[in-house]
Protein backbone atom coordinates (compact mmCIF):
# COMPACT_ATOMS: atom_id res chain seq x y z
CA UNK A 1 0.00 0.00 0.00
CA UNK A 2 0.50 3.37 -0.90
CA UNK A 3 -0.17 6.57 0.28
CA UNK A 4 0.84 10.67 -0.91
CA UNK A 5 2.80 12.07 2.10
CA UNK A 6 3.62 15.58 0.46
CA UNK A 7 3.99 17.32 -2.74
CA UNK A 8 6.20 19.79 -3.77
CA UNK A 9 6.24 22.41 -6.96
CA UNK A 10 9.97 22.10 -8.01
CA UNK A 11 12.31 24.35 -10.44
CA UNK A 12 14.84 23.62 -12.53
CA UNK A 13 17.60 25.39 -13.75
CA UNK A 14 15.47 26.83 -17.12
CA UNK A 15 12.85 28.07 -14.53
CA UNK A 16 10.72 25.03 -15.63
CA UNK A 17 7.77 24.40 -12.87
CA UNK A 18 7.29 20.31 -12.06
CA UNK A 19 4.57 18.69 -9.36
CA UNK A 20 6.74 16.11 -7.43
CA UNK A 21 5.02 13.66 -4.90
CA UNK A 22 6.28 11.94 -2.07
CA UNK A 23 4.46 8.97 -0.97
CA UNK A 24 4.78 6.33 2.15
CA UNK A 25 5.12 2.56 1.34
CA UNK A 26 3.54 -0.11 3.91
CA UNK A 27 3.69 -3.42 3.86
CA UNK A 28 0.63 -5.35 5.30
CA UNK A 29 1.43 -7.05 8.65
CA UNK A 30 -0.58 -8.10 12.08
CA UNK A 31 -1.57 -5.94 14.85
CA UNK A 32 0.87 -7.99 17.02
CA UNK A 33 3.52 -6.01 14.46
CA UNK A 34 1.89 -2.82 14.72
CA UNK A 35 -1.52 -1.43 16.19
CA UNK A 36 -2.26 0.08 12.51
CA UNK A 37 -1.64 -3.05 10.87
CA UNK A 38 0.57 -1.73 8.52
CA UNK A 39 4.17 -0.78 8.71
CA UNK A 40 6.47 1.82 7.06
CA UNK A 41 8.89 0.00 4.71
CA UNK A 42 10.44 2.99 2.11
CA UNK A 43 9.54 6.88 0.53
CA UNK A 44 9.28 7.22 -2.73
CA UNK A 45 8.66 9.93 -5.39
CA UNK A 46 7.52 10.72 -8.67
CA UNK A 47 6.60 13.55 -11.08
CA UNK A 48 2.68 14.35 -11.20
CA UNK A 49 2.87 12.94 -14.69
CA UNK A 50 4.08 9.59 -12.99
CA UNK A 51 7.79 10.22 -14.52
CA UNK A 52 10.61 8.88 -12.01
CA UNK A 53 12.88 11.18 -9.55
CA UNK A 54 15.44 10.32 -7.57
CA UNK A 55 16.08 11.91 -4.26
CA UNK A 56 18.89 13.81 -3.56
CA UNK A 57 18.24 15.82 -0.45
CA UNK A 58 15.12 16.84 1.25
CA UNK A 59 14.41 19.90 -1.26
CA UNK A 60 16.15 18.47 -4.50
CA UNK A 61 15.47 15.46 -6.88
CA UNK A 62 16.54 14.03 -9.98
CA UNK A 63 14.54 13.62 -13.15
CA UNK A 64 15.31 9.57 -14.43
CA UNK A 65 14.77 10.44 -18.06
CA UNK A 66 16.46 13.47 -17.99
CA UNK A 67 18.75 14.29 -15.63
CA UNK A 68 17.39 17.07 -14.21
CA UNK A 69 17.91 18.49 -11.25
CA UNK A 70 15.08 20.04 -9.90
CA UNK A 71 14.60 22.10 -6.36
CA UNK A 72 11.40 22.34 -4.22
CA UNK A 73 10.29 25.78 -4.37
CA UNK A 74 6.76 25.52 -2.83
CA UNK A 75 4.71 23.08 -0.96
CA UNK A 76 1.52 22.04 -1.01
CA UNK A 77 -1.22 20.16 0.57
CA UNK A 78 -2.78 16.68 -1.35
CA UNK A 79 -5.22 19.09 -3.29
CA UNK A 80 -2.68 20.66 -4.82
CA UNK A 81 -3.16 24.28 -2.83
CA UNK A 82 -0.40 25.89 -1.04
CA UNK A 83 0.03 25.07 2.79
CA UNK A 84 1.37 27.10 5.45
Amino acid sequence: MREEIARYVCVCDDRTLFTVIVYQVYADVSAAQSPSGRLPIRKGAQLLDGGSVTLIDDETFKIVATGQVIRRVVTLDPTGSRSA
